[in-house]
C-alpha cells in the first residue's frame, strides 16, 4: 500500500558545477549561484536551485546533516542558501509502497487498569449492573465497553467486550503471562 512518508537522502553538493540528487526513483538536480556581497568583510555566499525535478516528490526539508538544525528552503523559488558547498540531507514527502505483515504479536502495549471500589459493589443489588466504556489514553479511537454485573452477594463479574481482537488481561508489568484476545471476564470479591 502507498503511504505519503518522509524520505532522507544525502548528497555532496558542490559550488562550481551541478550536483544530480537521487533518492529512491526521484531525483533532481541542484544548481549554484554564487551572491555577491557587498560587504568586503563578509565570506561569499550561495543559493543553490533545485531544477529538473523527476518523480512525484515535494522537498520539505534541507540541512547540513541529520544532528544540524535547518537551513531554510524557500518552496515557492526552489532554493536553498548557505555559505559553503558541502554534504547536505534533504528529505522529501513522497509515495513509498509498503507491505503488510501478518505479525500481530505484542507490538503495542498499553498498560490500563479497572478499579472496583468495594463501596460500589456493596451499592450494586443483586442482578444489577452498569456499563460504560474503557477509552485507551492516546488511543481514543478504541473504545471497550464494559458491564460490571452483581451475579452473586459477595462478588462482581466484570466484562470487558472486545470487538479488536487485543489482548486483554496480561501481566506484562511484571513478565508475566499474556491476555486473551476474547473478551474478558473476571470476578471480584
Amino acid at each position: 500500500m502507498l503511504f505519503k512518508t518522509e524520505v532522507d537522502g544525502l548528497a555532496y553538493i558542490r559550488a562550481d558545477l551541478k550536483s544530480k540528487v537521487k533518492i529512491g526513483k526521484n531525483e533532481f538536480t541542484v544548481v549554484p549561484e554564487i551572491i555577491v556581497n557587498t560587504n568586503v568583510n563578509q565570506k561569499k555566499s550561495y543559493a543553490f536551485h533545485v531544477q529538473d525535478e523527476k518523480g512525484d516528490f515535494e522537498i520539505v526539508k534541507v540541512s547540513l546533516d541529520k544532528g544540524y538544525p535547518r537551513v531554510p528552503y524557500d518552496e515557492i523559488n526552489k532554493r536553498f542558501t548557505h555559505s559553503d558547498a558541502g554534504t547536505f540531507v534533504f528529505t522529501i514527502l513522497t509515495d513509498v509502497e509498503f507491505e503488510k505483515t501478518d505479525k500481530k504479536e505484542n507490538f503495542v502495549k498499553i498498560p490500563c487498569r479497572l478499579f472496583v471500589s468495594s463501596d460500589f459493589m456493596k451499592a450494586l443489588k443483586l442482578y444489577e449492573y452498569c456499563e460504560d466504556y474503557i477509552i485507551l489514553p492516546y488511543h481514543e479511537n478504541l473504545k471497550f465497553k464494559y458491564y460490571i454485573k452483581k451475579v452473586k452477594e459477595e462478588s462482581v463479574e466484570v466484562c470487558i467486550e472486545n470487538p479488536f481482537e487485543i489482548e486483554i488481561g496480561g501481566d506484562y508489568e511484571k513478565g508475566g503471562s499474556l491476555g486473551k484476545k476474547e473478551d474478558y471476564k473476571q470476578q471480584l470479591r
